[in-house]
C-alpha cells in the first residue's frame, strides 16, 4: 500500500503554488520595553535605528543579538501537499550604515511559534517568539547582496496532515557564534518588492483516490512430476536377493463382555524351525509312555496287598444274628 501512495503521489506533478506575504517587522533590544515614545523610566526614546524606514534590520552587537526582523507568509495550499520547494529570495537595502559587515554575517531563519503583530524599530519584549531547535536554516549571500533561504522543510512543517505548525512565518536573526560577532543586515521589506518567494508542491493524494492498489497473482505455471523409483542395478560380483521377511504373528482382537479388547495370538506353524518340527513327534511320543506309565500300570494290584493280624481274625468271626425282639 505505502509503495503504491507513494507512486500515485510521485505521478502528480508539483506546480506552483500561490502565496500570501501578509506581514513584516523587525525589533531593537536598545528600544524601550514599553510601547510608545518615551524609554524606560520615561527618558526619551533611543536615536532612530540606521536601519532604513523600508528595511526589515537583524543585527548583532558585541556578540550578542540585538535586531531580530520577521515574515508572515501563507502557502496557499492544503494540508498534506507534498513540497517540493520553498525558497525565499531577499535583497539587502541600500543606505548609510545600512550594512555592517553584512558579507561575514551569519543570517539564520527559524520558525516562527507565536502571533506577532507588525512593527518597525519595535519593542524588544513584543518580538515573536521563535524556535530555531525546530529547524533552522542558514542563508546564501550572493555578490550582489541578495540572500537565498531554503525553507522547504518548515513547509512540510507547516503542512503536516497529521501535528502541523502554526503557519507564523520566519525569523532572521544573527548567529554572532558563526562568522562576525558584530553585523548589521538591512532587508528590503514586504512593501517594497524586496522579497522573492518560490513554492512548488503536488496536491495531496490520499489512500482512497488510489485505484492501483490491486494485487495479480503471478502467471508462473508451477507443474509437478510424478516421482519415479528406480532399483539399483546390480553389482559385478552377483546378483543378491533379500531374503523374505519372516511374517509377524497374526494379532486377533476379541471383544470381551465388559467391552474391552484381548489380544490374541495364534501360532503359525510354518514359521517354526526345522529342527523343532523334527523333534515334536518324539515329544509327543515320550510324553505318551510316561502317562501310560503312570496310568493304570503304575497302580499297585490288589493280591500283594498285606493283610494284619486284626484283620484275619475279623474275617473269621461269624455274624451274630440280632436279638429276637417279638
Amino acid at each position: 500500500m505505502g509503495a503504491l501512495f507513494l507512486q500515485a503521489v510521485a505521478s502528480v506533478p508539483a506546480v506552483a503554488q500561490p502565496t500570501t506575504l501578509e506581514k513584516d517587522g523587525w525589533w531593537n533590544a536598545m528600544n524601550s520595553t514599553v510601547s510608545g515614545p518615551q524609554g524606560p523610566l520615561g527618558l526619551p526614546a533611543p536615536p532612530p535605528s540606521t536601519v532604513p524606514a523600508n528595511a526589515l534590520g537583524v543585527g548583532a552587537r558585541n556578540g550578542e543579538v540585538d535586531k531580530v526582523a520577521a515574515v508572515g507568509l501563507i502557502l496557499e495550499t492544503e494540508l498534506g501537499s507534498v513540497v517540493s520547494e520553498l525558497r525565499v529570495t531577499m535583497k539587502e537595502a541600500s543606505g548609510t550604515g545600512a550594512q555592517v559587515n553584512s558579507s561575514t554575517a551569519n543570517v539564520v531563519a527559524c520558525p516562527i511559534t507565536t502571533f506577532w503583530a507588525p512593527a518597525r524599530n519595535g519593542p524588544w519584549n513584543d518580538r515573536p517568539g521563535f524556535d530555531c531547535t525546530l529547524d533552522q536554516v542558514a542563508g546564501q549571500r550572493g555578490s550582489d547582496g541578495s540572500w537565498v533561504f531554503e525553507l522547504t522543510s518548515f513547509a512540510e512543517l507547516w503542512l503536516d496532515p497529521d501535528d502541523p505548525l502554526d503557519m507564523n512565518g520566519y525569523a532572521l536573526t544573527i548567529d554572532p557564534s558563526q562568522g562576525a560577532s558584530t553585523a548589521q543586515v538591512s532587508f528590503m521589506d514586504v512593501e517594497s518588492g524586496g522579497l522573492l518567494i518560490e513554492f512548488e508542491a503536488a496536491p495531496p493524494v490520499s489512500e482512497t483516490e488510489d485505484t492501483t492498489d490491486t494485487f495479480t497473482p503471478p502467471t508462473t505455471d508451477f507443474t509437478f512430476d510424478e516421482p519415479s523409483f528406480t532399483a539399483p542395478a546390480p553389482s559385478s560380483g552377483g546378483t543378491t536377493v533379500p531374503a523374505e521377511p519372516t511374517a509377524a504373528p497374526e494379532v486377533v482382537f476379541a471383544e470381551r463382555a465388559q467391552g474391552r479388547n484381548e489380544v490374541i495370538v495364534e501360532p503359525n506353524l510354518g514359521n517354526l524351525p526345522w529342527y523343532v518340527l523334527l523333534l515334536l513327534p518324539i515329544l509327543l511320543i515320550g510324553g505318551a509312555l510316561i502317562a501310560y506309565a503312570l496310568g493304570p500300570q503304575g497302580r499297585p494290584g490288589t493280591a500283594s496287598m498285606r493283610t494284619g493280624a486284626v484283620s484275619r481274625a475279623l474275617s473269621r468271626r461269624e455274624p451274630v444274628p440280632p436279638p429276637d425282639r417279638s
